[in-house]
Formats: C-alpha cells, sequence, structure tokens
C-alpha cells in the first residue's frame, strides 16, 4: 500500500458541534495557520504524516478538535495501513487501539527477543542446563550451515546473524515471556481481530549424536492462568540429523482472550 491517505477512510469533517467545542469558540478554531483556514481534510492529510507517539502526546492536546480528528480518523487510517480487516471490526476499536497499531506495527514481525543468541541469553530464561549447559555458538558447530532460501538468499528469519543457541547432552530448556498488549495488541485486537500468531524455530542436530527438540507454546491470561497450549516435535534419531528444519505453530488464539484479559 501507498504512503497517502485514502478518502475510503477519511468521511467528510466538519468543525461543528460534533468536536465537542464551546459555542464561544470561533468555528475556525484549530484551522488557522498564518491567517488561512485549511478545511478539516486537509489538516487530517497532514496529520498522517506525523508519527504515532508526536500525534499522541503533542498533536491531539492542541485543541479538541485536533483531539477529534486524531482520535477519530488519523489513528483510524494509519492503523489500517497494517491491519487488513473489514469495517465491521474496525467500529469495535478504541483510538487508542488505533494508537497501539498504529505506534508498534505487530504484525508481520517477529516479536522475539534475541532469537539468535546475538546477545547472549538476554530476554531468556533458563529452564534447565543439564551436561555442560547452554551455549551461543558464533556460526552452528558439527551442523550445517544456516539454510538459504529458494534463491540463494539468507533466510529472513535470521536477521543476517549466523549465531544460534546450542544445547549439551543432557536435557536443556529456556523459555521466553512476550507481552502481547506491550507489543502493540491490545484485547480488542484479540477479540474482534483474532490474529493468527506463527510460533517457529529453526532446529537441526549434530552429525554424531541424536536428539530430540520439544517446542510448547502457552497464552496466559492476565493473572498467568492458561488459556491455550500448543505443543511440536522433532526426531533427529535418523540421519541426517545437520540438516536444519523449521518446526513451526500456527495459533487462531480464541475469542476468550479479551474477556478475560481486560
Amino acid at each position: 500500500m501507498g504512503n497517502s491517505a485514502s478518502e475510503e477512510y477519511i468521511p467528510p469533517v466538519t468543525p461543528s458541534g460534533e468536536c465537542g467545542r464551546d459555542e464561544n469558540i470561533p468555528s475556525t478554531n484549530g484551522f488557522l495557520f498564518s491567517e488561512y483556514y485549511l478545511p478539516p481534510e486537509v489538516v487530517i492529510q497532514i496529520l498522517f504524516y506525523v508519527d504515532a507517539e508526536t500525534l499522541k502526546n503533542s498533536c491531539r492536546l492542541v485543541c479538541k478538535d485536533w483531539q477529534y480528528l486524531v482520535e477519530t480518523y488519523v489513528f483510524r487510517y494509519k492503523a489500517s495501513l497494517d491491519l487488513k480487516i473489514g469495517s465491521p471490526a474496525l467500529q469495535k476499536f478504541t483510538w487508542f487501539d488505533y494508537y497501539s497499531l498504529a505506534s508498534r506495527k505487530p504484525f508481520g514481525k517477529n516479536l522475539l527477543k534475541n532469537n539468535c543468541g546475538k546477545d547472549k541469553f538476554i530476554g531468556w530464561k533458563i529452564l534447565e542446563n543439564g551436561g555442560d549447559g547452554w551455549i551461543v555458538e558464533k556460526k552452528p558447530y558439527g551442523a550445517n550451515d544456516l539454510p538459504l532460501d529458494t534463491f540463494g538468499n539468507p533466510i529472513a528469519d535470521f536477521n543476517g546473524l549466523k549465531s544460534c543457541f546450542a544445547t549439551s547432552y543432557m536435557p536443556c530448556r529456556k523459555s521466553q515471556l512476550i507481552e502481547l498488549k506491550s507489543c502493540g495488541i491490545t484485547p480488542n485486537i484479540m477479540d474482534y481481530v483474532q490474529p493468527k500468531i506463527e510460533i517457529s524455530e529453526w532446529v537441526a542436530c549434530r552429525f554424531d549424536c541424536g536428539s530430540v527438540y520439544k517446542l510448547k507454546v502457552i497464552l496466559r491470561g492476565e493473572s498467568g492462568e492458561i488459556l491455550q497450549e500448543s505443543s511440536a516435535e522433532e526426531n533427529f534419531d535418523e540421519h541426517p540429523r545437520e540438516i536444519w528444519k523449521k518446526v513451526c505453530i500456527l495459533n487462531h488464539f480464541p475469542y476468550i482472550y479479551a474477556t478475560l484479559c481486560k
């Protein structure tokens, strides 16, 4: 999609009482720039190019008219560029839902922190550290190099990195907590969009020993209660063990999430 605003999401606006204005304030308040009047539609177009944080913390505080335009139209359209859902669901959102989407842009990107061990174990909690324990290898040792895509280019999942986590000869486990709300996925978005969330990891085994990889995903409510649980497993007992495989879980989380977490 392009960067220009679309009339589909910007219906006609007039600086009237619907903005909650005081009758004693001139009808042009908030729309005069160097003594030139700009229609609300033009102001919306201009504000569209302002970043979400500035809109929230500055622009919407200029006056009631600007607050109305930002909360009702600007955030909505900025968020719609990434959301790609129908208007019935959009009508359920508050301005803060649109702001969260516009500022965080949570869809279509990796929400996992430090996925390749670039920053050692920052962001991870070590649950089990058997044998010689967890390490981070600068490049895979005893397994193939990280795989390429069908065009011979590095796979985007690796973010251009070659490092990876490596376990030992005894069980090793680690976990990471991802707070969806802090990533921009509010309870209303979980309620009315119910986004599909893919959890995946590339795994391989040393050529000279077997192993079993297990992936578990738990969706928890605000109080920590388990709402949904999924798992996947890859067995590397047979050769060739050193080939990389992508283990993936695709979850379409249930409607109950937002009801419990509001």
